[in-house]
């Protein structure tokens, strides 16, 4: 439930933003649930876009796996061509459970042929799954997103949460030109929107440390704005 990842201050300050905004003390009942369900449905919407999201892995670990299970079945395709009909003929026995009288001791004295012929057809199925197995890997790392260089684009996934926690604002308060001020006396951000961003975002934040100004110029630059605004 993404609910539990809000605390009550945090969906109190939600509430009291939008209240102030509408000239009120506060919501509703049904408006209060209704506004905080909207946030959730966003902030879910959220984690599912963003790589880590649940514990999911990045796709940088994803393109490794699958690199790993493409190689691993190249591999064991490679190890059965070149496998000996002795060979063959031990791992069919145990793949079929026709096991038949044999000396352990002395396995070239059985006849191995009747058993690789009887079954191979088994053998030649596992071996389509194992080809099957590379080109569904090999096509899994084609149909994979690209992959950015570290810090050479902005957290797509924030910025796109930032700008419809801001669409969330405008339509519950009417609001349409909206603003993310900043004090320099104090050098902090302030303001309704700011607040209101603020309480959605510092719950799942994924650098919870971030500082009043970083969190203001990172919601100037999800919205177009200049990073910081004139004095």
């Amino acid at each position: 439930m993404v609910r539990r990842n809000f605390s009550a201050s945090a969906l109190e300050q939600i509430e009291r933003v939008v209240a102030s905004a509408l000239g009120k003390g506060r919501l509703s009942s049904n408006d209060k649930e209704t506004l905080f369900q909207t946030v959730f449905s966003e902030t879910e919407l959220f984690f599912i876009e963003r790589p880590n999201a649940f514990g999911r892995p990045a796709l940088r670990d994803v393109k490794k796996r699958l690199k790993a299970i493409r190689e691993a079945s190249v591999d064991l395709h490679n190890a059965f061509a070149a496998a000996d009909d002795l060979s063959l003929y031990f791992l069919l026995r145990e793949m079929t459970g026709d096991k038949g009288p044999t000396d352990v001791h002395q396995p070239y004295a059985v006849d191995i042929t009747d058993t690789i012929e009887k079954h191979y057809e088994i053998l030649q199925n596992r071996l389509e799954g194992v080809l099957a197995l590379e080109k569904y890997s090999r096509d899994a790392l084609t149909s994979l997103p690209r992959i950015s260089k570290p810090g050479t684009k902005p957290d797509w996934a924030v910025h796109r949460y930032i700008r419809r926690m801001t669409n969330t604002y405008k339509i519950w308060t009417h609001i349409r030109k909206v603003t993310v001020p900043f004090n320099w006396e104090t050098e902090r951000y302030y303001g309704p929107l700011f607040d209101f961003i603020e309480a959605c975002f510092r719950p799942i934040d994924p650098a919870p440390d971030r500082s009043n100004q970083a969190l203001g110029e990172l919601i100037r630059r999800a919205l177009g704005l200049r990073s910081t605004p004139p004095r």
